[in-house]
């Protein structure tokens, strides 16, 4: 899913260019985003829940805690082969997600998710209890 291209201008004079935007969108964003929606850039600068179709969450297991590495393969299969998996379908949960979803440290992960896109893309993360909303907690609970 392509939104917008952003490039940055390293010290040592390279450009760093990324083609993507990680799905959080958070709270302290709210001048950009008054910006991007004054000027009609919003719904192109991020995810929206409209390009969801849905979340799935599960427990991040004892053993991949542990570890330093690993591939997005084996966080699909985690994910799939979790026993007790959260599905969200609304967007209005997809949006809170959203907007509290950000980036995970090793040591903090709890949670897999995967955002499955209205394209057919996907995106497999981490989600740290921290960031984690009630209901998810709950469910887990």
């Amino acid at each position: 899913m392509r939104y917008i291209g952003i490039a940055y201008k390293l010290k040592n004079g390279k450009t760093l260019t990324r083609d993507h935007i990680y799905a959080s969108w958070k709270k302290y964003y709210k001048h950009l985003s008054k910006w991007l929606k004054e000027n009609g850039y919003y719904e192109k600068a991020r995810v929206m829940p409209e390009n969801v179709a849905h979340i799935v969450m599960g427990k991040t297991s004892e053993e991949l805690k542990s570890r330093t590495s690993y591939s997005s393969t084996e966080l699909e299969r985690q994910l799939a082969e979790n026993k007790k998996r959260l599905e969200i379908k609304d967007k209005e949960q997809i949006e809170k997600i959203l907007f509290h979803y950000g980036p995970n440290w090793h040591n903090e992960i709890t949670y897999i998710i995967g955002f499955y896109y209205t394209n057919g893309d996907s995106e497999i993360d981490f989600m740290t209890q921290e960031n984690t909303l009630e209901f998810v907690k709950n469910y887990f609970r």
